[in-house]
This record gives structure tokens, sequence and C-alpha cells, in this order.
């Protein structure tokens, strides 16, 4: 239902946006309390706990006879070390850790830089002290393959590299995005050490995303790289084949490493052979990759992979001699590099190997071979401590977006509120300016109807037709004689005022006579519909007194003249409108309409038709229509 009324609109709107403000503030603090409550049942272990409980020397370096010798070198290690930034000894590791000079000593550098971090340190030292932890967690998952030790490094390491930031195009910023790709792909490597492949996958794309993101000409290449190792080796190359093409696709600016790139390349070329069983081609571009990665990126692990992807496709090619070769010499350099996070995968291969070529002992053999690994390492305990600290870095994050989202809520209803009662005064404001309209208009129209009795007094003075009343006493008795000025301008000197007013007075007979006259004539003349017509026409045209007219309409008729002509005007308009009421097509415009019966204004017009029929015209025509039906 529509509100007409103003006032009833704005106590609407008010009771309204007082609802409003009610509800923003009891869902806020619904949402407050039921976040309360989600925070106080996520409680688990951390990264950090793990970390600082595991703080022993051998977890890194391994046990070996040459402990005591490993903690004396450390301490010495970290006396040099000391008054060094996180960067310096991070440098100073990097000779001995990433060019394999001395393993157990780029190890304990990198544990030397961790013990520095804090977390008022600047950016620069935040992301290298996020470089160390992610040395330490590839060490322990490649050189002492514990994927338990190394996830929680791995995860403390992502977590204050997500928390810096640089310009873009800066060399720190390129690190950063090399740091955080690498990262991932290190903690991809542990989910799928423990056969966890959806959250293997997980992170693999996240890393290649990352690099993508930013186009990083070094991390693209290698995050792409060991997506697809993974994805061939796990039998789910088929699940990326839109990012092969993307790939193949991307323009890569040029960087030093320049032959991983082509490596790539060449390597999403022979998987998308590979797909459409064009397989000799896929051989052909495996063994032409095969000479262009960079050594200095994993001198060990390429080349098992492109061995494995070669033994694949013959494999699927139903080559069994040439896959047993290349699993043969997969084997033979895993033994020897002492690679055991790769001994589950060339027994799975094994495995199906054996299985396709019939030899079902052999194969059994090599499946009860992996399930000693898989016994060993991807225990559920172990697993289950990740998952743990894993759950723990989700709570961590969601404590920090819940605290985020505190402020936020209490800034929303803040500015709700505000909002509400910036709309409330705005609201009260427009009432009262209503209220003080009406009564402004209400005045507005008496002092007009004062000033039209003023206008038309003085008019009459003007025009001397103004009836003094004089008082008389005679025998004692006061009495009243109306006197016209007009007459006692015109009467002698000396002439008997009283005797002027009485001769000019005329009869109720004659007075009524005059109406009827006045009313036959605007009942048939056309002139007073036009716009000009007055009383002074009026007058003219039938040979009378303005007096005689005026007294006549107002005696008689009970009204004034433009009372009168405004009835004969809506009288015909109405008449109009009732004729071409079956025929809208014919029916003028309220603006032609007003013309006709002699209103220039189309708003004088409505006005007067109110105050004759009492209806509007929209009224009075929806009322034809009803009793047309």
């Amino acid at each position: 239902m529509m509100i007409t009324n103003p006032l009833k609109l704005l106590f609407s709107i008010i009771r309204l946006i007082s609802f409003f403000l009610l509800s923003v503030i009891m869902i806020g603090a619904s949402s407050q309390i039921k976040a309360s409550a989600n925070h106080a049942s996520l409680i688990t272990s951390s990264p950090d706990e793990f970390i600082s409980e595991n703080k022993d020397l051998s977890i890194l370096l391994g046990n070996s006879e040459n402990d005591d010798k490993f903690y004396q070198e450390y301490q010495e290690l970290e006396k040099s070390c000391e008054g060094l930034s996180i960067k310096d000894v991070t440098d100073k590791a990097y000779p001995y850790y990433i060019k394999r000079q001395d393993l157990e000593k780029g190890i304990m550098l990198n544990r030397i830089a961790i013990s520095k971090y804090e977390s008022n340190l600047s950016y620069k030292q935040k992301l290298h002290c996020a470089v160390a932890y992610g040395n330490i967690g590839y060490h322990l998952i490649f050189e002492r393959n514990n994927p338990l030790a190394a996830y929680p490094y791995l995860a403390k390491g992502l977590e204050i590299a997500n928390q810096i930031t640089f310009p873009n195009e800066s060399q720190d910023h390129t690190l950063l995005i090399n740091v955080i790709v690498g990262i991932n792909t290190n903690i991809a490597k542990v989910f799928a050490m423990y056969g966890d492949y959806s959250r293997a996958m997980y992170y693999y794309r996240n890393a290649l995303d990352i690099a993508k993101k930013d186009n990083n000409p070094v991390s693209l290449p290698l995050s792409f790289t060991d997506l697809l190792h993974f994805v061939w080796t796990s039998d789910s190359l088929s699940t990326i084949t839109t990012g092969i093409t993307d790939f193949r696709n991307m323009k890569i600016p040029n960087s030093s490493l320049q032959s991983m790139r082509e490596y790539a390349n060449l390597m999403a070329e022979a998987a998308e052979n590979y797909l459409n069983k064009r397989f000799d081609k896929a051989l052909l571009l495996v063994d032409s990759a095969s000479n262009r990665y960079d050594i200095q990126v994993d001198d060990r692990r390429y080349p098992i992979f492109n061995r494995i992807i070669a033994g694949k496709i013959a494999f699927a090619k139903k080559d069994y001699a040439k896959a047993g070769e290349h699993f043969a010499a997969t084997e033979k350099i895993i033994r020897e590099e002492k690679l055991e996070d790769m001994y589950d995968l060339i027994y799975r291969l094994y495995t199906d190997f054996h299985t396709a070529i019939g030899n079902t002992m052999l194969a059994e053999h090599y499946k009860n071979e992996g399930l000693k690994i898989r016994d060993s390492l991807y225990n559920v305990q172990s697993y289950s401590v990740i998952r743990d600290m894993e759950l723990a870095l989700q709570t961590k994050d969601y404590n920090e977006e819940l605290s985020c989202s505190y402020s936020k809520t209490e800034r929303w209803i803040y500015i709700a509120v505000s909002s509400g009662i910036l709309v409330l005064i705005i609201c009260a404001l427009i009432m009262y300016i209503i209220i003080k309209y009406r009564k402004l208009k209400k005045h507005s129209e008496k002092v007009f109807l004062k000033n039209m009795e003023l206008m038309e007094t003085q008019k009459k003075f003007e025009n001397n037709e103004v009836t003094l009343i004089i008082k008389e006493t005679q025998s004692g008795e006061e009495s009243q004689t109306p006197v016209n000025l007009k007459a006692c301008k015109e009467s002698a000197p000396g002439e008997d005022i009283e005797t002027i007013g009485q001769d000019e007075s005329v009869s109720d007979e004659d007075l009524n006579n005059i109406y009827q006259q006045i009313l036959e004539y605007m009942a048939n003349s056309a002139d007073i519909f036009q716009p000009t017509f007055t009383i002074d026409s009026l007058v003219a045209a039938m040979g009378l007194k303005i007096k005689q007219v005026s007294q006549a309409i107002n005696s008689v008729g009970g009204k004034n003249f433009n009372t009168l002509l405004g009835e004969f005007r809506i009288k015909k308009a109405c008449e109009i409108m009732t004729e071409t009421c079956s025929d809208p097509s014919q029916r003028p415009t309220m603006e032609v309409l007003a013309e006709d019966v002699g209103y220039k204004s189309r708003t004088h017009f409505m006005r007067v038709f109110k105050s004759v029929t009492g209806l509007t015209t929209t009224e009075f025509l929806k009322q034809l229509k009803n009793k047309k039906k």
C-alpha cells in the first residue's frame, strides 16, 4: 500500500532505520561470539613448538661418530658469527651448502642464522631468515630423508616469507618469489613422500601459480618442471593438460637459467606427445631435454626423473626391454647416490613393470619392498604430526583473520550506526521543515485572503462605491442611514445626503432580476471563455452599473464574480470531458482544456476545478469511467 502522507512515510523510514541499527549491533555481537567459540576449539601444536622441542643437532646432521666434533664446530661457528646479520650468515653458508662443499657446515650456519630471528627485523633480514629455514628443510628432505623434521622448518620459512613485501622488479622481490615457490615445492614433496598426492598437488600448483603471476623467469620453469615430474611419475599427467599448453604459450623473460626454460619447454612438448600417444616423438624430446637441465639446480634428481619418464614412455609403448633398461639404470643411480626418498618410486615402477611382463614373483617382491618403505617412513603417527602442524598454521592464519574481522566488524558497526543517526537527524529536519511549511502555507493563505479583502475595499474607495453609515439622533433615538460617496460628490451643494443615498438604493426584486439576467448571459455567451473576460466586460455587455452587478451577485448569488465565472467555466470543462470520455484519443490535454475555458495557466485551472467540484480532474475522469461501466 502506497504511503501518501509525508509524515507517515518519514515515521516508517525512522522505524526501519532503528530496526536496521539494532540488527547490525546484534549481528556483529553474534558473529564475534561465534568466532570466539570457533577460536577456542582450534588449538593444536605449531611448527615453532616442534622446532623448539627438537633443537638437537643430530636431527639436522644425522647420528654419527663425529657428533662431538660437530657440536664443537657449531660452537666455533656461532662465535665467529657474533655481530653478523642474518644475511651475512646465509651468505657465508652459501658456498658450503649450495655448492655442496661442506653440507654439515652449511646447515650449521643456516641454523645459526635462524637463531637470530626476531619479529622486529627488517624485511631484508627476514627474507634471508626464510632462506635459511628453506635450506634446512630441503636438507632434511633430500639429504636426511626426514620429511617429518623438514616440514616445520619449511612451514616456518613460508610463514615468514608471506609477511614480506618488496617493490616489483627489485632483486629482493625476485628472491622472495623464488623462496616462496621453492618452499611450496618442497612442502609438496613432503606430502608426496607420505602418499598424500592431493595435498602434494595443491602445493605444486600453488608454487606454479605464484611463479606465473609474477612471470618469474627463474621459478616459473623450475616450478612447472617439478609439477610435471610429479604428475608424470604418479600417473596423473592428464590432470594438467591445460597447464601444459598454457606454459608452452607463455613468454618467459630471459634469465641466468635459460637452459632450464629450454628443458621445461622440451618436457612440456614431450608430455603433449605422450598424451596424444605419439610415443616415439615423446622419447626423442625427453632424450633431447636430458642435456638441457642446469646441474646447479639439481645434478642428481633431474637425470633420475628423465630416466623414469623415458622408461614410462617405453612402458606405454609396450617396449618392455627398453623400459626395463631405463628402470634398472634409475635404480643404480638411486642406490649409488643413496637417495632414499626415491626408493618407493622405483619399487612402484618395478611392481607395474614385472606385473606387465608376467613375472608375478618379482612383482610381489618389489611390492613388499615398497610396503616396507611405507611402514617405516609413511607411518600414520609421523604423518598425523605433520597434519597437526599444518592445522596449527591454518589456525594461526584464522586467528589473524579473526582479529582483522573483529576490527572490520567494529568499524562497520560504527559506520552503520553513525550513518543511521545521521539519517535520523536528516529525517527529523525534514519533518520539522514539513511542519513549518504547512504552518507557513496556512498563514500565507490567511494573509492572501486579507490582502484580497483590502484590495477590494481599496478598489471600492477608488470607484467611490463605499456606503458610509451615518448615525443620526431623532427624538432622543439613534438611527443609521447608508450614504453613497459617489452620490455625495455628484449632488448639488447643500443637497441632503440622506436623500441621495436613498435614491441610489436598488430593491431586492430589481437585484433578483439583474442576477437572473447575469446567469442567462453567462449561460449563453462564449465571451466568458476568453481569458480577458472580467466583471467590467460583463457590465459593458449588459449595460448596467458595476455596483448593481456586484451587489446582485453578492446578495442574491451569495458569491463574488470570480467564483461565479469559475463555476460556468468549470461546468463547460466537465461537459467537454464527459463528451470525450468514451474516446480518450479525442480528449484534449489539461493545458488545452484550460485554455479552451479561459485559463492561461494549467495550475490555476486545476485549482479552480478542485474548489468548484471538490475533485481533481483525475478523480473526475475516474468517476466518469465507473459510471460508464
